[in-house]
């Protein structure tokens, strides 16, 4: 019988008494799981004791991060996680506090699977408007990364003289099987909640 994960996550609309809610279920397949909580404080704005909410999830090996606020590049790199290990990354939703880290971690992941000569792919599963929002990531990723290609044109992956990207991204604008694979099977609900 898997294990069951239940995250969830809250956000206010600012001026409305509607709050938007994502809530994922993670059934985990029997084996050696780790839960690792990078961040668990809500924002803005920042806080000096506490990253944004960002969770990790390590299933036989297998690295999925769920939402990315800011300071969880630093939490990784203190809890010594390799962020070349996270093949799979999930946003609840699109509130600054849930996503404005990912540049930071979709960087070093950029530049270290590019040294690796690694073509490997990250899966980044969230609500609609995730596209614009890793296109404009990787946008600026790739304009930071422009000085080293020039000077190490061999070590980036190129496709018509564009860098690649890796990052395949997936919408998800219903309630449902999110994503499933061995290890771990993710659904998600859009809910509201009435104060």
């Amino acid at each position: 019988m898997p294990t069951r994960v239940l995250l969830a996550f809250a956000a206010a609309a600012v001026g409305s008494a509607v709050a938007p809610t994502a809530r994922a279920e993670i059934a985990l397949s029997p084996g050696h799981t780790e839960l690792l909580f990078l961040g668990t404080s809500g924002g803005p704005p920042l806080s000096r004791e506490r990253s944004e909410p960002a969770t990790l999830i390590k299933v036989d090996g297998r690295t999925y991060l769920f939402d990315c606020g800011i300071g969880t590049m630093q939490r990784m790199q203190q809890a010594n996680v390799d962020p070349t290990s996270i093949r799979t990354i999930f946003l609840t939703h699109l509130h600054s506090d849930h996503d404005l880290g990912l540049v930071d971690v979709l960087g070093d992941v950029f530049f270290m699977l590019n040294l690796r000569g690694s073509p490997e792919t990250i899966g980044i599963y969230g609500p609609p408007q995730t596209k614009e929002l890793l296109d404009a990531a990787f946008r600026f990723i790739t304009i930071a990364a422009r000085p080293f290609a020039v000077e190490n044109p061999l070590g980036y992956h190129m496709v018509a003289g564009q860098f690649a990207n890796p990052f395949a991204v997936h919408e998800i604008d219903r309630s449902g099987l999110v994503y499933q694979d061995d290890k771990i099977r993710v659904t998600g609900s859009r809910t509201r909640i009435i104060p």
